[in-house]
């Protein structure tokens, strides 16, 4: 199988990159963790694929992740309008 090249490029930083990415489906469910995500939290592939995002969230910080994921997929988002600052031309 020949990849092309824009997945080769996502497929190696998800792969190589140091911080902790993972795949959810829109209804929660684990289906993939690159390896810093293993190391990390010290599971298994096989733990964490299939299984429910939710139950790899501490229980502190579950209501505020259920929250997030909720207004993410139910509710319109519009994104926002910002200018960008230009550097100063005369700094001193």
């Amino acid at each position: 199988m020949i990849m092309e090249l824009p997945d080769l490029y996502f497929n190696d930083l998800f792969e190589n990159t140091s911080d902790l990415i993972y795949y959810v489906s829109g209804s929660g469910v684990i289906e993939k963790v690159n390896p810093v995500w293993l190391s990390t939290l010290g599971y298994k592939y096989d733990e964490v694929r299939g299984k429910s995002v939710y139950e790899f969230v501490s229980p502190e910080e579950l209501s505020v992740f259920k929250a997030y994921r909720e207004k993410i997929f139910f509710e319109s988002i519009t994104p926002g309008n910002a200018k960008d600052r230009k550097a100063d031309p005369y700094p001193f």
